[in-house]
């Protein structure tokens, strides 16, 4: 068990792209407002650093692909670059606030706010772009798998951007689309493995999938919403269905293949496993369940927290899992001891 002393989780986890550093982001209570950002060595289990400096609750952060950096987006309105190995500020960044994401490449950093999102580079530290929004929030925004395309929420809308002048939407050439058709707030995004489409989903309802290159809306998945993920194969969609429920979504036939019910609480995050043949939910009550994604069956539920599981996150090898809890702790879950139980 990893604790954070007094700390409550109120962010993401990520693990690093090697598997074996854990980020996380705390707030000094529930509903607290100063935030940490921590650093913890998967074998040991120990607390490798603490990085100070954060005035404001961290809502996000996020390891660079190549594992050298970790970036947090603070509610004041900035983003925190940090060293891993020496846990230096490696610099602060005006804009963003609400949730950051590197591109794949690593060479580029977004960061969305109350009222632009803001790209730099990572290299020189340069504010390569500034995209004004105007009325809703963002809620989440994603890199496309190659690095070219910047998708968020805002609103009930959801906004492509192409960074690569040479391939520009339409015939018009365009950089920016808008992509419309929902009829409540964008919770969440995310690309498919290979890159073609996106997947948006609101708070309860509806799933969207965009052809990323025109812009269309492929289809509509009713009954989904909140987190949204893609299968590592790309095959399979996940999300919320209703409070207990996760809907699985077969992409090849469009169809909703399974509905996993529980009864433990609502669902508050979903992670496929490496393999893709497991899913885990992040649940109220303190809950982790891992469902077989080929029957649907419950196969385990790990019980260690006292609060929700906000986050969980698989290491890249699908040997550990990761748990963030309202409870203040982060737990590493040694995954073939756990299956033999």
């Amino acid at each position: 068990m990893l604790e954070g002393g007094t700390k409550v989780i109120s962010g993401s986890i990520a693990f690093s792209p090697d598997g074996a550093t854990l980020v996380s982001a705390s707030a000094d209570r529930f509903g607290g407002t100063r935030g940490t950002v921590m650093l913890w060595d998967i074998e040991s289990g120990k607390d490798l650093a603490t990085l100070h400096g954060h005035t404001e609750r961290i809502p996000d952060v996020a390891f660079s692909p190549d594992g050298t950096a970790i970036a947090s987006a603070l509610r004041d309105g900035t983003v925190k670059l940090w060293n891993v190995k020496t846990g230096e500020n490696i610099h602060t960044y005006r804009g963003g606030g609400y949730s950051v994401a590197f591109s794949s490449d690593a060479k580029t950093l977004a960061a969305a706010g109350w009222r632009d999102i803001k790209l730099w580079e990572v290299a020189t530290r340069k504010n390569i772009s500034t995209i004004p929004i105007r009325g809703e929030r963002i809620n989440d925004l994603a890199f496309s798998p190659d690095s070219q395309v910047l998708a968020w929420g805002t609103g009930d809308q959801v906004k492509l951007r192409k960074h690569a002048t040479k391939s520009l939407f339409g015939f018009m050439g365009r950089n920016t689309i808008t992509l419309k058709g929902h009829t409540d707030e964008v919770q969440s995004v995310a690309f498919s493995p290979d890159g073609k489409v996106l997947a948006s989903s609101v708070r309860a309802g509806t799933v969207k999938l965009w052809d990323t290159e025109t812009g269309a809306n492929i289809t509509t998945l009713e009954g989904g919403g909140g987190p949204v993920m893609f299968s590592p194969d790309g095959r399979i969609l996940a999300s919320r269905g209703n409070v207990q429920e996760i809907k699985l979504w077969d992409l090849e036939t469009q169809t909703d293949i399974m509905t996993l019910r529980g009864k433990a609480g609502a669902v508050f995050d979903l992670a496929f496993s490496p393999d893709g043949a497991i899913l885990v939910s992040g649940e109220g009550f303190g809950t982790i369940k891992f469902w077989d994604v080929a029957t649907g069956e419950n196969i385990d539920i790990l019980e260690g927290h006292t609060g929700i599981v906000f986050s969980v996150a698989f290491s890249p090898d699908g040997k550990t899992l990761a748990s963030g809890s309202q409870d203040g702790t982060v737990l590493l879950w040694d995954l073939k001891r756990a299956a033999d139980r």
